[in-house]
C-alpha cells in the first residue's frame, strides 16, 4: 500500500510542477520533424514514376520484388439505382430520381407535349397522329404521346385501336393521378366501341 500512495504523491508534484509550454510545442515540432522524414525515406525507397508519365485514367502501382508496373484500375460500373431512375409527367416533365433525390426539368418532352396539345386544340388528327408516333420512336416510356395518339385515332375513326393504346397506357400509370385523363378516354370510346360492333 505505501507503493503507491508514494506513486500518487509524486504524480501529484509534477502536476503541481507542469512542465513549460514550450517543452511540449518543441515535443510536437520533433514529431511532425520525424514523421516528414519517414515519408520522405519512403517515397525514395518506392520510385514510383513521376506523375506527368503517369496518365490520367486512375492507376495502382503494384510492387514486385525487383520490378515495378503500373496497372491501370477499371473505370467504375454505376448499377441502374446510382444512375437514377427516369420518369415522364404528363406534360413531358423528366423526372430524375437518384437514391430517393428528386429532381425535374422541363425540356424537349415538354416543348413535344406542347405541340401535340396544339394540334388536338386545332382537331387536326393527321399531323397529331404523326407528331405523336414520332415521340413515341424518340421516348417509348413517357405515356402521353399514347394518350394523344390514341385521341388520334378514336377521331379519325378507329376506336378500336384507341382503345387498346388506352388500356396499356392506364396499365402503366395505374397509380399516378396526372394520367387520369387516359382513364376518362377510355371511358368514352369503350361505350362507343360496344355501339360500333
Amino acid at each position: 500500500m505505501r507503493g503507491y500512495a508514494y506513486r500518487m504523491k509524486i504524480k501529484m508534484e509534477m502536476l503541481r510542477l507542469q512542465l513549460p509550454r514550450w517543452v511540449a510545442w518543441a515535443g510536437f515540432l520533433c514529431g511532425v520533424f520525424l514523421l516528414a522524414s519517414t515519408l520522405r525515406r519512403l517515397e525514395n525507397t518506392q520510385r514510383l514514376p513521376p506523375a506527368a508519365q503517369v496518365e490520367s485514367q486512375p492507376a495502382v502501382h503494384v510492387q514486385v520484388p525487383q520490378r515495378t508496373a503500373l496497372v491501370k484500375a477499371p473505370a467504375p460500373r454505376r448499377s441502374a439505382a446510382e444512375k437514377g431512375i427516369i420518369s415522364y409527367g404528363f406534360e413531358g416533365q423528366k423526372i430524375n430520381n437518384v437514391h430517393g433525390r428528386i429532381s425535374m426539368s422541363l425540356g424537349e418532352e415538354h416543348q413535344e407535349y406542347l405541340k401535340m396539345h396544339e394540334l388536338e386544340k386545332r382537331r387536326n388528327w393527321a399531323d397529331l397522329l404523326a407528331e405523336s408516333e414520332k415521340s413515341i420512336t424518340k421516348m417509348p416510356q413517357w405515356q402521353t404521346p399514347y394518350i394523344f395518339k390514341a385521341s388520334a385515332r378514336a377521331n379519325l375513326g378507329e376506336i378500336g385501336e384507341a382503345v387498346k393504346l388506352l388500356e396499356a397506357v392506364n396499365e402503366k400509370t395505374s397509380g399516378d393521378h396526372t394520367f387520369d385523363v387516359s382513364r376518362r378516354l377510355l371511358g368514352i370510346f369503350q361505350p362507343s366501341q360496344r355501339a360500333g360492333t
